[in-house]
């Protein structure tokens, strides 16, 4: 009698549902399993093909090309993503009614978005770093978060700002804890930011202070002072070039210096490793928008909250950082696929804000503990213009959402 083992059958129902699932299906199937393993830089007609078990012209036959693939690829993201949601807001009942309720949900949203739902939540990341043929899909799925945070606030008895503060938060962190850096460092760091943002934007009981961010960010700390003019500045312009179009993998001495019409080693005596070469081009990014801010604004050194507010909220600030934000989250987004790139994404993490951080202590004194402060705010800016996305007036919606995150810091730590 001919029998056959639990391996072969398993084998054989998986070709059976292959032969059964339509060409489109598979494609479907493929380029949704690739967007989430290498994301949208690194995807390729023949890679989801192969992954389909299918001819790369039927993405064309299909589809009319592999954009349109994407297309409905996110689309289905985001509508398992609004079943997600409703299931969360469900639960928000189950919470004290008040701004400390409203910060230990927000802190719970966060950390089951970026375990429990991972891959939608790399998915929607892809579908806000994607090209802007992809810009309206990614304004309806950021019109949906503005309303479920409309309706939470509502819930927590909150007024409409801190709803609007509490989707900033989302926004950000919703990237960054994606981290597999430090699992149990990063979590108390999550806890520590939500509970002083909480504190601050919410009207929520502060909670202790521990020391998590502090050794988070003192283990991935870069130099502030780095030179990001002239030969830097374009090796860190070329470092980030390089993982916008080909993903992180591909950041090499060699990739930069071809780049920049350089050696290897000339590239090297600027940078020595690859990890230097993504920490460079943080660092560079956070450098133009300090320049920007300078050559925006007559306040080139603020001496008050008021002042520094007011250049944050800038129109011309707004737009340096919505650039340097959309090439962060390329390299952060590689760095989560490649646990040999941990580190460097936690660089990403937790390195934001060193600006802020210096303008806080000229603003409050050299003595003043500002880590905490500048966290969360360079949280708050770098997320508004993902929300103002969903306005049609993008550059007003954003610096009316760092006005409003900065009026509220002003109005409880400067007081």
């Amino acid at each position: 009698m001919l029998t056959i083992d639990g391996e072969t059958c398993a084998i054989h129902a998986m070709r059976l549902e292959k032969t059964t699932q339509s060409a489109t299906e598979r494609l479907q199937l493929a380029a949704r399993k690739q967007l989430v393993a290498v994301g949208y830089a690194s995807c390729s007609a023949r890679l989801i093909a192969r992954e389909a078990q299918t001819a790369a012209s039927a993405i064309n036959y299909g589809f009319s090309g592999i954009e349109q693939l994407f297309g409905v690829v996110f689309d289905a993201a985001l509508t398992e993503i609004a079943a997600w949601r409703a299931d969360r807001e469900a639960e928000a009942a189950l919470f004290a009614q008040t701004p400390d309720g409203a910060a230990l949900f927000l802190e719970g949203l966060i950390l089951e978005w970026a375990a429990g739902a991972r891959d939608l939540a790399l998915l929607y990341q892809e579908l806000l770093a994607a090209p802007a043929s992809f810009d309206q899909q990614a304004r309806d799925a950021i019109k949906a978060w503005v309303a479920f945070f409309d309706r939470l606030a509502a819930g927590f008895k909150l007024e409409r700002e801190a709803g609007a503060m509490m989707h900033l938060m989302f926004q950000a962190e919703a990237l960054y804890a994606l981290s597999r850096w430090r699992p149990l460092l990063e979590r108390a760091a999550l806890g520590e930011l939500i509970g002083h943002f909480g504190g601050v934007w919410l009207g929520a009981k502060p909670r202790p202070r521990g020391h998590a961010l502090a050794t988070a960010e003192s283990s991935v700390r870069i130099d502030e002072n780095m030179d990001a003019s002239g030969q830097a500045q374009a090796l860190m312009a070329a470092a980030m070039a390089v993982v916008a179009e080909h993903g992180l993998a591909s950041l090499t001495h060699r990739a930069v210096a071809a780049r920049c019409g350089m050696t290897a080693g000339a590239v090297a005596h600027y940078f020595r490793s690859s990890d230097d070469l993504v920490a460079a081009a943080v660092q560079g990014q956070v450098a133009a928008i300090k320049a920007q801010a300078s050559r925006s604004s007559t306040l080139k050194s603020p001496q008050s909250l008021e002042e520094l507010a007011r250049i944050l909220a800038s129109q011309e600030v707004f737009e340096a950082g919505d650039l340097a934000g959309r090439g962060r989250r390329r390299i952060f987004l590689a760095t989560v696929r490649d646990p040999s790139r941990a580190a460097a994404g936690a660089t990403v993490r937790f390195a934001q804000g060193s600006t802020v951080a210096g303008e806080l202590r000229r603003c409050m004194g050299m003595r003043a503990e500002v880590s905490l402060h500048a966290s969360v705010l360079s949280r708050l800016i770098s997320a508004a213009p993902i929300v103002a996305r969903a306005h049609e007036r993008f550059g007003s919606a954003g610096t009316t959402l760092v006005r409003g995150a900065m009026d509220r810091f002003v109005s409880e730590v400067g007081r």
